[in-house]
């Protein structure tokens, strides 16, 4: 599966390498997913048919709020769209954790209490 990432909002991040397009705009290539968040909207949109389309994602009316926004039109398009998975948590800080009580590795010699 081909999978590429471009973010807006302020500033465009992209993962991969998209075609040059005129700013404002993703090409969706038959058979490829891409990963579109822009405008505080994620999404997941994947080209379910023979013939590239575009997505426009200049502002948050083209791309996902307004009455003729991309989002909200795509019945009947060769596009199947999902929410994006949530972004996988922060690595551990590998501190102690003294929720279990003693000998957690807390530097304390697993004493837990008054000696």
């Amino acid at each position: 599966m081909l999978f590429k990432s471009l973010a807006i909002s302020g500033m465009v991040v992209v993962a991969g390498s998209l075609p040059a397009l005129p700013q404002g705009l993703a090409t969706v290539q038959p058979g490829q997913e891409i990963k579109i968040d822009a405008w505080q909207t994620c999404r997941l949109v994947r080209n379910t048919g023979n013939a590239p389309f575009m997505v426009p994602i200049a502002s948050a009316d083209e791309w996902s709020s307004g009455g003729h926004a991309f989002l909200n039109n795509i019945a009947g398009m060769d596009a199947k769209v999902s929410i994006c998975p949530p972004p996988p948590p922060p690595p551990s800080s590998g501190g102690c954790d003294r929720s279990e009580g003693r000998g957690n590795g807390c530097g304390d010699g697993g004493s837990g209490g008054d000696d």
